[in-house]
């Protein structure tokens, strides 16, 4: 209850909070929106008090599935399943008709078909069965249902494989239902059944395919602009605010953003190192996943993670390789620490005209940092000639969207 009031009070990421109770990230926005109803309430299992069903303790049957090694529905029962089936698909189907279908193709066994005796003496013991292999014909389910792929439960490799893809396994079956099951072409003939385990298995033609990169949410994006100044004037409380708004909902491109902000204390967030490595470290897998995608976010992430050891080992050199990347691509941060690493020769030959010729992009979208610098450079003649009425109309426009040190500069100047 602990963990779900900091995720609720903005003080925990939610992709942490679930790190910590142990669950996944989609689970705990189940349990935050169960707690903004219910208050602690959300922590009391729904079944506690309520009589076990027969048939339903370990070992007996449990049907789930393994698309592609872990990610999927394992641990899934006939109600989950049923709720699947009309989400994904629009059938509408009863749990008790899952059931029943799951019991015709051998998917309902009980405790003691999966009791084995082993060792000697006669001694009891339990050992975990085989998978239920239920198979499908490719051109079959393609004639009678349109679907150009292949659903098949399947727990092992074969000449079937080459027939189709794997679309999972149905765990906790002996391995006389396995062998009753594998001996018939579809099992599951029932064209309502096909459709549920094609919803199981989330996209049949790519049932063993890993999830799609991680795209920015709209709130991220929005905190970035109010962050930079790019929404027109620089409003960190609303950065924040959106920030943490993103972060909560378990988006890796946020988490790492949040890690970033606490690193150096940006956006008004406390410096916090070990926080920021903690949150960079559970997101860092999925940010690189994105970035070699080509996620533009992502690719300026990933910049951060090196240059300020966030997930990876601090590497100027791979940090402005980074940086490099996003602002070729336009991406105003990107562009902005470019410039910041020509100007310190971090990661890069020290060259005052490079790092002015790539703040000038992000300065002319508004970032107000880099419009700073320009008005910095034009007046001292840092890489560029000295110019102090172009000085004073980089310091203007920094100071319009809200930078003291540019107002400072302003009187300094006396304009």
């Amino acid at each position: 209850m602990a963990v779900m009031r900091q995720v609720h009070e903005g003080t925990l990421a939610a992709s942490e909070g679930a790190a910590r109770l142990g669950v996944t990230r989609r689970h705990m926005r189940r349990l935050m929106r169960r707690f903004e109803r219910e208050g602690g309430g959300a922590a009391v299992h729904g079944l506690r008090g309520r009589r076990v069903e027969p048939g339903s303790s370990a070992g007996g049957a449990r049907a789930g599935v393994d698309a592609g090694g872990g990610a999927g529905l394992r641990g899934f029962g006939p109600m989950l399943l049923a709720e699947h089936a009309r989400h994904r698909l629009g059938v509408r189907v009863s749990a008790e008709r899952v059931r029943a279908w799951l019991a015709q193709a051998g998917g309902l066994g009980n405790a003691s078909a999966s009791r084995r005796s082993v060792g000697s003496g006669g001694s009891g013991a339990w050992r975990r069965s085989r998978p239920l292999a239920v198979y499908t014909d490719h051109a079959r389910l393609v004639k009678e249902m349109g679907v150009a792929g292949v659903a098949t439960i399947d727990g092992r490799t074969g000449s079937w494989r080459s027939a189709g893809f794997r679309a999972g396994v149905l765990r906790g079956h002996s391995r006389r239902a396995a062998r009753r099951a594998s001996s018939q072409s579809c099992a599951c003939a029932d064209r309502q059944m096909l459709a549920l385990f094609l919803a199981a298995s989330v996209a049949v033609s790519a049932a063993c395919t890993t999830p799609p990169p991680a795209e920015p949410s709209a709130e991220l994006l929005e905190a970035v602009d109010w962050y930079t100044g790019v929404a027109g004037t620089v409003d960190d409380d609303r950065a924040r605010d959106l920030l943490v708004q993103a972060a909560g909902d378990g988006n890796p491109l946020a988490v790492m953003w949040l890690a970033r902000v606490h690193s150096r204390g940006r956006m008004g967030f406390g410096r916090d190192p070990a926080r920021a490595k903690r949150l960079a470290e559970s997101a860092i897998g999925e940010v690189e996943r994105a970035a070699q995608a080509g996620v533009l976010e992502a690719v300026f992430l990933m910049g951060t993670a090196y240059d300020e050891g966030l997930g990876k080992p601090e590497d100027p050199v791979q940090a402005a390789a980074w940086h490099r990347r996003a602002a070729e691509r336009g991406h105003v941060l990107g562009a902005h620490n470019l410039g910041n690493a020509y100007a310190a020769g971090r990661g890069v030959a020290l060259d005052v005209a490079q790092a002015v010729r790539w703040w000038t992009p992000p300065a002319q979208r508004g970032d107000a940092i880099t419009q700073l610098r320009l008005g910095e450079a034009f007046e001292t003649g840092r890489g560029v000639p000295p110019d102090l009425e172009t000085a004073a109309a980089w310091y203007r426009r920094a100071a319009a969207a809200g930078n003291a040190q540019a107002r400072a500069a302003l009187e300094r100047l006396g304009t």
